[in-house]
């Protein structure tokens, strides 16, 4: 393992935060993420406390053995939650990405449920697009076929002009049901070109890598790709007339994460809705599907025809569902299924949460706003800090 991150570590700059080979410990939480440890922020917290206490870091930071050291503490202690490197978890959530084995014999492992969700957010993005008709639609059961459906650069492509519009000149690809191996890499290479034209995070990702369908490579790059188009809106305080709501003075929205704000934002709405209930993350927190009833009620609109009879049930997955089924009224039965719910799954739904919030933000537009100057570079560097750090985006250096 201590070899593989060395060489892992040299290909960081210090765009990835790291400066005179000391990594800040304001990017901690993301470089663990780069190596599949994913810690809730509070967890982060602590760690950087115990080695502060301990006289460890350098320079109020974190450097290469000391990072290895950490690596290893969450290796052996199996803390990690998400897209974690694993050498004995392989049960029925988990389906092991084929062809990445670490040198220390460890495999990458993949979320089944991250996987179908994708899938089926694909499906309902791209189904009229007839440039990808002969690619869909993905398995709407466990997404296991878009592995092999990306390999053409198609379908990535199209994703990463959903992202960023027009980014890609669909002339300049080739398309259609039959393309040549050598089409295929020239058409993945200009998606990974572009994606890093718009801020996604391609390392370790070649063309090469995605023809021979690594799994955990594909599914983190398409969950930046998603999740760019779906965090857009929470990238700068003027997107949502209303906004400053969230934040009264002498709060601000400045410097906020998108996770930060789509919890206050939740809260608001149960606010306004009369309901006692808050929360304080997307996991735990959501399970009893109690907070979803009263803010999909809050958000809807009178002719939506939306109900609490979710609350009518004891049950919890039967509560999801039908929470789930006023969603469906809103156009936003996205990302998560009535299980989902249950299991308290963070990642989606924060993404069910985010699509929530960007088609029906309920805020009022006639509120006194914060009137704020930023310079696009700031703008870009508060979008891609929020999007890194608090949505677990993958920056692709692994063990594998």
């Amino acid at each position: 393992m201590e070899g593989q991150i060395e060489v892992e570590w040299g290909k960081i700059d210090e765009n990835d935060g790291i400066a005179d080979g000391i990594l800040n410990v304001d990017n901690l939480q993301c470089a663990l993420q780069v190596m599949e440890y994913s810690l809730p922020q509070h967890k982060i917290r602590v760690l950087v406390e115990g080695l502060e206490k301990k006289g460890k870091l350098v320079n109020g930071g974190v450097d290469k053995n000391l990072f290895i050291e950490i690596c290893k503490d969450l290796h052996k202690n199996s803390t990690a939650s998400n897209y974690k490197t694993s050498s004995k978890r392989e049960t029925n959530d988990f389906i092991v990405s084929q062809g990445a084995i670490a040198d220390d014999g460890s495999k990458h492992t993949i979320s089944k449920e991250e996987q179908r969700s994708f899938a089926q957010w694909i499906n309902g993005h791209f189904a009229e697009d007839p440039d990808v008709a002969h690619l869909l639609p993905l398995s709407s059961i466990d997404g296991g076929d878009m592995y092999e459906k990306i390999t053409d650069g198609i379908l990535l492509c199209k994703l990463i002009n959903l992202a960023e519009p027009d980014t890609i000149d669909l002339r300049a690809i080739h398309r259609g049901k039959k393309v040549s191996l050598f089409q295929k890499h020239e058409n993945l290479n200009t998606a990974i070109s572009s994606a890093k034209a718009i801020g996604i995070n391609v390392v370790s990702i070649d063309s090469h890598s995605l023809i021979e369908k690594r799994k955990h490579l594909i599914l983190g790059l398409l969950w930046q790709l998603i999740s760019s188009w779906l965090f857009t809106s929470l990238s700068g305080i003027t997107s949502h007339p209303g906004i400053g709501q969230l934040f009264p003075p002498p709060e601000s929205i400045v410097g906020k994460s998108p996770e930060e704000i789509l919890l206050r934002w939740v809260n608001f709405q149960l606010e306004k809705a009369d309901s006692a209930v808050r929360i304080r993350n997307f996991g735990k927190d959501i399970k009893d599907s109690i907070a979803y009833i009263h803010l999909i009620k809050q958000i809807a609109p009178e002719d939506a025809f939306v109900d609490k009879s979710g609350l009518q049930t004891d049950d919890l997955l039967a509560r999801a569902e039908r929470t789930l089924v006023q969603s469906d009224k809103l156009g936003c039965r996205e990302f998560v299924i009535a299980q989902d719910i249950v299991d308290g799954r963070d990642l989606l739904n924060l993404a069910f949460v985010a699509n929530l919030f960007k088609k029906y933000p309920g805020l009022d537009s006639d509120s006194q706003e914060i009137e704020i100057e930023e310079t696009r570079e700031e703008k870009k560097n508060q979008v891609s800090h929020g999007q890194e750090t608090l949505f677990q985006f993958f920056a692709f250096i692994s063990f594998g």
